[in-house]
């Protein structure tokens, strides 16, 4: 689920596949995408494999946007303004 203030997005909710046989599909497709691009392959995650076969409970997140929950807070129009650590062009 997702978590809005008059249009926006304050946070979003997730859960992950605990699913072996789908994470598997996921992982073989993956790998034919990257290899008809040309791109590196990127070796399976035989932990995460091991994981799941001997069952992963569902599991699942929150993330919270501090920048944008600032602006709906303050009344901040540009997440530019909000931002703890804002980004800079130059290097000091």
């Amino acid at each position: 689920f997702e978590i809005y203030w008059k249009g926006l997005e304050l946070a979003n909710a997730f859960h992950e596949l605990n699913r072996v046989e789908e994470n598997e599909a996921r992982f073989a497709d993956d790998a034919t995408k990257k290899k008809a691009l040309n791109k590196p392959s990127v070796p399976r995650d035989e932990n995460l494999v091991r994981a799941l076969r001997y069952g992963m409970p569902p599991s699942g997140g929150i993330a919270l946007g501090v920048d944008r929950l600032f602006m709906a807070m303050f009344g901040i129009e540009k997440i530019q303004d909000a931002r703890a650590f804002p980004i800079t062009l130059h290097p000091y």
